[in-house]
């Protein structure tokens, strides 16, 4: 984490499944230092997870664009290193976007930014989207096959954009 600290992972029990930008904004109403902080939050298994250095908050009840959804923090556990990781959804601007090219420009800047943590085999998956501002944004799902130690560093810093929204957020398979 910053400033040598472990990031977690908090795990919430949610009450819906929301919108991701959504949900982003909602907490981000209630913790405001959430906003801009780079944590990574993502919904799975009908839960909510967030990483941070520190649990944002206990229990909240959000308005999520007019829909009520209530967290509630269940668990917590250091992230521990693994070899194989998939995230659901990764988004990375290219330059010069081509649709025929684009999945070959996408694997070579995942692989670009996974060997900044640290070297592995990206293999990219299936096409997804997120909306953003009313705004589609487009990713692919990625598996990633590496050291444990990269794994770590993986879950931790992601590689992408959009964590906040779910996007680039790793776990082991």
């Amino acid at each position: 984490g910053r400033g040598g600290r472990a990031v977690i992972e908090f795990r919430y029990s949610a009450s819906a499944r929301v919108d991701p930008f959504g949900l982003y904004a909602a907490i981000s109403r209630i913790v405001p230092f959430v906003h801009g902080a780079g944590l990574a939050i993502a919904q799975r298994d009908g839960a909510v997870i967030v990483r941070a250095e520190a649990a944002p908050f206990e229990r909240a009840e959000l308005d999520v664009r007019g829909r009520r959804c209530v967290l509630s923090l269940r668990s917590s556990s250091p992230i521990v290193g693994a070899s194989s990781l998939r995230a659901e959804l990764v988004v990375i601007k290219l330059t010069r976007f081509d649709r025929s090219v684009a999945r070959s420009q996408f694997a070579a800047e995942a692989t670009r930014q996974l060997e900044a943590l640290g070297g592995g085999a990206v293999n990219v998956g299936a096409p997804g989207s997120v909306r953003v501002h009313g705004r589609l944004v487009e990713g692919y799902a990625v598996h990633v096959a590496c050291a444990p130690g990269v794994g770590l560093a993986l879950q931790t810093q992601g590689i992408g954009g959009k964590r906040s929204m779910g996007c680039g957020v790793f776990f082991p398979c």
